[in-house]
Formats: structure tokens, C-alpha cells, sequence
């Protein structure tokens, strides 16, 4: 969670740096980890992060005073214990809807802050992020019905693929960043760069920080360790060589034009 948090963070600022405000990465990240710490000594078992959606919390005239009315009512609502009695008058997916909001206005953003050609790398970095939605749909529909994905998986086939999906739910963060970057980089023909984010892929699949999974009977379980998840690990690897082919032979010397012959000569 430490991991996936940083990087969501990175991923905020530039967000942060596209809408017109560049906050320095460093102290950003400082002040991030010192609260984290700080909720820890407090009981607190989750990391925090940036905040997300920053464009729209400004197109709404959010400025830091928003942030402070914001922890300030959070602390409130938690330390007195009144959060059943605001959510029975108030539904979980009122107060949802604003996240929902958030979301969608980064993905716009994500849309039209980078180059035209990029927009086909966008989609495909929400590929990952979409099977794992289809995932926890899947896992809720047949635990509502009184089984397990373990029990009926082999079941499913290939309708829909449920262990395809279930490998590239794991980790769609940073698969999401993967498949983006190597495909921007691709569009625009630097294939060196794209081998190195492709290659990336490869190292965290062979870890097992990205693909790699167990099902058991208790649910999905991440596995990591060496050779976590070979196939994936594999594939990347030999994409890379692909690409770092693709580098070496648009880098080859261009051969030599022909000069038009004059046509007394042709005859």
C-alpha cells in the first residue's frame, strides 16, 4: 500500500502540475509521509496520500482553507461517533457521488492534457484498472450467491476469462502506468524508451508486484516472491527485445537516394 501510494502521489502532482500548480515533489511527499506516520501512532493502519482530483477541487474555488474545514469536520465526525447517524440520513452514495465526480474529472484531464496521438495510450492504461472494476463485480455477484471464485472459476471458461482477469487486476496501478508509457513511447517511435517501461513490466512481474495472484478459498492473494509470475515475466521480456529491434533498425543509416536519371539517358 506504501508502494501504490507514493506512486498515486507522483501521479497527483503532475496532475497538480498540469492544472498550473507546480508544488515542489520533495517536501510534498515529506509532509505526506510525516502524516502517515503521525496517524499510525494514533491506530491508524492506512497510508495517506494527496489530494486526488486537484483541477476540479480548484474549477470548484477550493483553495487551503478547504482543506483544513475538510480534516477538521473528518476529525469531528470520527471522534464523536456520529458517522451511522449521518449516513442514515445521509446515503453512502450522496456522499460518493463527489469522488465519482473526482474521478471523472481526471480522466478527462488525462484525455486532453497530452498530445492526440497519446489519447489511444490513455485508453489502453485504463484496461487494467477496468478489469479489476469487472473483478470485484464478478466476486461480489457470486459471493452474493452464496460461493466463492475459488469454487467456481474453472466454471466461468473463457466467459469471461476470470483468471485473465484476475491476473491483470493485480497490481493495475502500476500495470496502468506500464502499458500507458510503452504505448505513448511506441506512438512517437522511441522504441528504446518503450523497451525500458516494457522491460520494467518484466522485472515486476518476475517479483510478483505485478500479475501475480493465488486463489484460494479465502479470496485472491497477492504472491510475491522470485518467479512470481514467469509467463508475464517472459512475455515482457521478449516485447522489449521486439522494441529494442524496432530501436536498431530506425536508427540504420538511410540508404542512398536515387537520382532521377534524365529521360535522353533513360531512352
Amino acid at each position: 500500500m506504501s508502494l501504490l501510494d507514493t506512486i498515486v502521489s507522483l501521479q497527483v502532482l503532475e496532475s497538480v502540475k498540469v492544472a498550473g500548480d507546480d508544488y515542489p515533489t520533495r517536501p510534498s511527499l515529506l509532509v505526506n509521509g510525516v502524516a502517515t506516520l503521525a496517524a499510525a501512532v494514533f491506530g491508524s493502519a492506512f497510508p495517506t496520500t494527496l489530494y486526488f482530483g486537484h483541477m476540479a477541487h480548484k474549477s470548484f474555488g477550493a483553495r487551503a482553507g478547504y482543506s483544513v474545514l475538510n480534516g477538521v469536520t473528518t476529525m469531528l465526525i470520527c471522534l464523536t461517533g456520529v458517522v451511522p447517524l449521518v449516513l442514515h440520513f445521509v446515503p453512502l452514495a450522496v456522499v460518493a457521488i463527489i469522488v465519482i465526480w473526482f474521478g471523472l474529472a481526471m480522466v478527462g484531464q488525462a484525455f486532453t492534457e497530452v498530445p492526440k496521438n497519446h489519447a489511444i495510450a490513455v485508453c489502453f492504461g485504463l484496461i487494467p484498472m477496468l478489469a479489476s472494476w469487472a473483478l470485484e463485480l464478478l466476486d461480489l455477484g457470486v459471493r452474493k450467491g452464496g460461493s466463492s471464485l475459488f469454487a467456481v472459476a474453472d466454471s466461468f471458461g473463457e466467459e469471461p476469462p476470470i483468471y485473465g482477469l484476475i491476473a491483470i487486476s493485480q497490481g493495475a496501478v502500476l500495470t496502468s502506468m506500464l502499458w500507458a508509457a510503452t504505448l505513448a513511447f511506441t506512438t512517437d517511435r522511441r522504441f528504446f524508451r518503450a523497451a525500458l517501461w516494457i522491460f520494467a513490466g518484466a522485472i515486476l512481474s518476475f517479483f510478483g508486484l505485478i500479475h501475480a495472484f493465488q486463489l484460494t478459498p479465502q479470496g485472491i492473494d497477492t504472491k510475491i516472491g522470485w518467479c512470481a509470475a514467469p509467463e508475464f515475466a517472459i512475455s515482457y521480456a521478449l516485447a522489449a527485445i521486439f522494441l529494442v529491434v524496432c530501436h536498431f533498425f530506425t536508427r540504420r543509416p538511410k540508404s542512398i537516394a536515387l537520382v532521377e536519371m534524365p529521360q535522353e539517358v533513360l531512352q
